[in-house]
Parts: C-alpha cells; structure tokens; sequence
C-alpha cells in the first residue's frame, strides 16, 4: 500500500513530467519524438500506478506544504483523476498516430508544444485555484496555438494569429475577473470561495469578476455566439492537430468552468444565467448542426459538429441547481466529455487520412471508398453513430443521461432541441456515408506508392473506432471512480 506521500507525488508528476520532457525535447531535438513518447507511455504508467492505490475519497495536496489561501491547492478528485487517465490514454494514441504524420521539418518544435499541451491539460483537472487555473489554461492556449501555426500552408500563421487573439480576449477576460474576485473575497481557492460567497451578500465587484471569469470560459469553449472561430481554426490544422484541439483543448475550459459552477461560484448563480447558458447551449446545437448539414467540406463538417457538442455539454449546467440527481449529472457529463473526444478525435484522423492519402475533401470525392477503405470509412460511420446518440456508443448512453435528466427537471424546450439536433446529425453524417458505399462516380485514386506509417494509422484509427464503441457501457466505471469523490 502506498503511503499518502508517494500519492501525492504520483499527481504531481502526471502534471508537471509533460512539461520537464518538453524542456527535454525542445534540447534534444532530434530525439524530441522518442522522447515525448516516453512521456506520453510514463503518463499511462503512472495512471495506472495511481489508479492501483487510488483513495477512497477526495483529497487535497497543498503544493509546498502551504496552506491556502496563502498556498495552492490541487484537488484530487474521482471527475479530474478519471479524466486525467483519459487524457493520457488519447495524447498516447494521438503521438503514435502522429510519428508518421508530422513531416522531419517541423518535428523538433511539434513534439515540445505537444508535451506541453499534456500539462496544461491534466493541470486543469486537479487545479483548485483561480490563478493556478489561469496559468494551466495559459500554456494549454500557447501551445495549442503554436500548434495550430505548424499547419501547412499559407493562410495557416493568420489562421493562428486569429486563433492567439480569440485566446487572448478569453484570458484577459478571466484574468481580469480573477482579480475582481479577488478584491471582493481575498481568496482564490474554490473552496474557501465558496465559504466567502456563501457567507456574505454578493458585491457588484464580486457579480462582475464572476461574469468575466465565465465569459472568458466560454469564448475559449467556442460557446454559440462566440464560435465562430472554431471551424476556421479545426477545419484547417493538421487532423492530427485538430483532434487534440477537438477532443481535447476545448474540454478543459469547459470542465473548468463546470467545477467553478459546481464548488466556488454556487452560491453566485441566478436563474438568469442559468436560462442565458441553456440558450447559449441550445443555440450552440442548432447552429453547430445546421452549418455542418450545409458545408461541403469534410473538416468543416466535423468542426462544425464540434459546434454542436460543446451547446449539449453546457446543458449539463443548468442541471446542477435544477436535478437533485447531482452524481447523475456529473457521470453523464464526464461520459459526454469521453465519448466526444474518442468520436471527434477518430473523425478527425480518418478525414484526415482520406484527405493526405487520396486528397478527398468533400462527401462526393469519397463515392465507393466503403469497399476501397472499409476500416476508414467504418471509423467514420462509428463516430457518426456516437456524435448522433446511438447505441451502443458511449455518445448514445450520455446523451441518453442527458435526455433522462432534462426530462426528470421538466425542461422539455431543451429536451425537444437535443432530439433535433440529433436529428439534423444524422441527416449531416448519413449525407457522407451514403456517398462512401455509393458506386464510384469519379475515376479510382492512384494509390500511394508510399505506404510507410499508414498501416499503422489505419490500425489505430481502428483501435479508437472500438473504444468509441466500448465506451458506451463506462457509465458503472465513471460511477465508482465519482463514489471515492465527485468534484
């Protein structure tokens, strides 16, 4: 049995060995690859590790042996601890993925910012600090967007200067409602926040820096009306790029925002913003879905789906004041995260592979690829049926929780408009599927005569197909893991 000590240096390490092997690779740069790969597989194995001597509740680890409010706290809890093991399982398979993606010329910097992305990641699953949180989401923004600057072509440093603004208005935004928060409360730990909060009339200056705080999360969310962004940015990285971004970077805010929701600013939430953030969700859904039914473009397609999956996981919120089936709530919010991220992240790849391979970028350009590409074509149909909600996908069972839940809190506005923009899913995927078991319509591709690395990424898109299938009944899993402590 490991000792208190040893766990909590076990979490400690999840988060900051990313960034020592950045620093690692970014000095060794021609073995920047080998090295981030054994980063990614010491992540896993230090889960793992955790995972065998887990606590059977919550804790906290004051990082120098400071209390708060003076120290920092991080939280270890069953939601960060769950997702962080996720996180680590996805950079794993997206770094295997990408050894035979990512072109000689770029690899030295790629790698680096790819590590460092892990950080600021997994710091915001633990972090339990205003300022702290400001800082994981800092370095999870600069390297995303050194990311997205590595892409092909000449639109892509504009594309990135305009993504580094979005992300700069966001953390201005926070950055400045951290500092209000803490002129009203003298503290920034969630914790004590919540005591302040609970204890006294909330100030104008308490309102404001609150309103920022989420403002901020949700321009870096890409939450309707503020995503516009999101399809440029996505729709023209590198798929390898656009996976993490899409399954992953975007998560961050948003579970950021869900645990301030839940802990720190509970006692600040009015039914107001709790109707302002069902609209924004709602709206997030029909817009994100109708604009993937009308583009053309595969990449946009998916971006735009994304669209649409960040308005269904802002519908969880308003269900934190309104259900009283509260672990309900955060399972199948934890389970929506998961099963969009293994679904947008495999729909990235396989687009992704169909576009390098045999430059197809529209539904028309894959006709006859079911039997030309069988493996890619099946991982497209798979993330369709989980992005749609059907069984037996991990997205069908969290959206399903979703649906239960709106319907037990008697919002069936929200209800009817999840349904519809299932419906407009399906309509958007089954445009692209039935194009790819169509005849061929245009003359076969040349096949490539460089097929070094594309087995491998085939097999791996493969294995992300089944885990988008198996994720579906994680729903008991998540549950005992938020049994040992929720938030």
């Amino acid at each position: 049995m490991t000792t208190s000590t040893s766990y909590e240096w076990i979490i400690v390490a999840l988060i900051l060995s990313p960034l020592l092997f950045s620093c690692i690779a970014f000095v060794l740069s021609k073995q920047a690859q080998n090295v981030v790969l054994s980063s990614v597989t010491l992540q896993c194995t230090l889960w793992v590790l955790g995972l065998l001597w887990l606590p059977d509740a919550s804790f906290s680890i004051n990082v120098g042996g400071w209390q708060p409010p003076l120290g920092i706290r991080l939280n270890v809890s069953g939601a960060g601890f769950v997702l962080a093991g996720f996180c680590s399982l996805l950079f794993l398979l997206i770094s295997l993925y990408a050894r035979s993606e990512i072109p000689s010329r770029i690899s030295q910097i790629f790698w680096p910012l790819l590590s460092g992305l892990q950080t600021g990641i997994t710091g915001l699953f633990f972090t339990h600090d205003l300022f702290n949180a400001y800082i994981f989401l800092e370095i999870t923004g600069l390297c995303a967007v050194g990311l997205v600057a590595l892409s092909p072509g000449d639109k892509s440093y504009r594309i990135a200067f305009h993504y580094l603004s979005v992300n700069m208005i966001g953390s201005l935004s926070f950055l400045f409602g951290v500092a209000l928060i803490y002129r009203a409360y003298g503290v920034l730990d969630f914790t004590l926040l919540n005591t302040a909060a609970s204890g006294v009339q909330a100030t104008p200056v308490a309102y404001l820096g609150f309103i920022m705080i989420i403002t901020g999360l949700i321009v870096k969310s890409a939450l309707a009306p503020v995503h516009e962004w999101l399809p440029k940015v996505h729709g023209s990285a590198m798929p390898v790029v656009s996976a993490m971004l899409s399954g992953l970077v975007v998560k961050g805010g948003i579970y950021l925002l869900f645990v301030l929701w839940w802990t720190a600013f509970a006692p600040l939430i009015t039914e107001s913003l709790v109707w302002l953030i069902s609209l924004c969700g709602a709206a997030g859904i029909l817009i994100g879905t109708v604009k993937a039914l009308q583009v053309t473009h595969l990449k946009q397609m998916a971006a735009y789906s994304t669209v649409a999956q960040i308005g269904y996981l802002f519908l969880f919120l308003p269900l934190i004041s309104q259900s009283a089936h509260v672990h309900e709530v955060l399972t199948g919010f934890l389970l929506f995260i998961i099963a969009h991220a293994l679904a947008k992240t495999t729909l990235f790849l396989a687009v992704g592979y169909l576009k390098n391979v045999y430059h197809c970028i529209t539904p028309a350009s894959i006709a006859g690829f079911a039997q030309r590409q069988p493996i890619i074509i099946g991982a497209v149909g798979i993330s369709a049926i989980s992005l749609i909600g059907l069984p037996p996908s991990g997205g069908f069972t969290a959206k399903w929780a979703l649906l239960s839940l709106h319907a037990s809190a008697g919002s069936w506005l929200l209800f009817t408009v999840i349904l519809a923009g299932s419906v407009i899913s399906a309509a958007c995927f089954f445009k692209i599927l039935i194009h790819a078991f169509t005849s061929p319509s245009v003359p076969d591709p040349v096949q490539p005569e460089n097929c070094t690395g594309l087995l491998q990424q085939r097999v791996l898109i493969a294995f992300l197909s089944l885990f988008t299938i198996v994720s579906g009944f994680c729903w008991p899993f998540i549950a005992t893991f938020l049994q040992r402590g929720a938030i």
